[in-house]
C-alpha cells in the first residue's frame, strides 16, 4: 500500500470516529430536536463522495434557485408596483407626501420580515414546519386583505 492510500485509509479511519462521536452526541440532545433523533436512528454513513456531493448539490441548485428566483421577481414586482402607484397619486390620495411616509410605507414589508424573522424560526424549530409555515402564509394572506381598507396614512 502506498502512502497516499495509507493515509486516505487513516483519515477514513478518522472520519469514521468522528462520525460516531456526532451519533454519540446526537443523541443527548434534546427529546424535541427532531434532527437528533433522525441521525440517532440512522445507521450509514457520514461521509460521502465528490460525485454524491455534486449530485446533491445539483439537486439542491435546480429546486432551490427557480424558487429564489421567482421570490426576488415578485419582490421586485412589488417594488416596482408601488412606484408605480405613486407616479398614478397613491402619494396624494394617502397622504404619503408629508416627511417621509411614503419611505417608510415602502420600507415597512422588510421591518415586519426583521421583526418576525427570529419569532418564526423559533416557532418552525418548536413545532411542526407545515404548520407554522401554513400558519405564517394565512397570517401573510390575511394582512395583503387588509391592505384594500387603507384609505390614508
Amino acid at each position: 500500500m502506498d502512502a497516499e492510500k495509507r493515509i486516505g485509509l487513516e483519515r477514513h479511519e478518522d472520519v469514521s470516529q468522528d462520525a460516531a462521536d456526532i451519533r454519540k452526541n446526537s443523541l443527548t440532545a434534546t427529546p424535541d430536536d427532531e434532527a437528533a433523533k433522525v441521525l440517532g436512528n440512522y445507521d450509514g454513513p457520514l461521509t460521502w463522495t465528490d460525485d454524491e456531493e455534486k449530485k446533491l448539490r445539483r439537486k439542491i441548485d435546480w429546486r432551490l434557485m427557480p424558487i429564489l428566483c421567482m421570490t426576488y421577481g415578485l419582490q421586485y414586482y412589488d417594488k416596482a408596483m408601488i412606484g408605480q402607484a405613486a407616479l398614478f397619486g397613491l402619494t396624494t390620495e394617502l397622504d404619503l407626501s408629508i416627511g417621509n411616509r411614503y419611505s417608510f410605507a415602502a420600507a415597512i414589508f422588510y421591518l415586519g420580515f426583521i421583526a418576525g424573522a427570529y419569532p418564526s424560526s423559533l416557532l418552525a424549530q418548536r413545532f411542526p414546519i407545515e404548520r407554522v409555515v401554513s400558519a405564517t402564509v394565512t397570517l401573510w394572506g390575511i394582512c395583503l386583505l387588509l391592505t384594500i381598507t387603507c384609505f390614508n396614512y
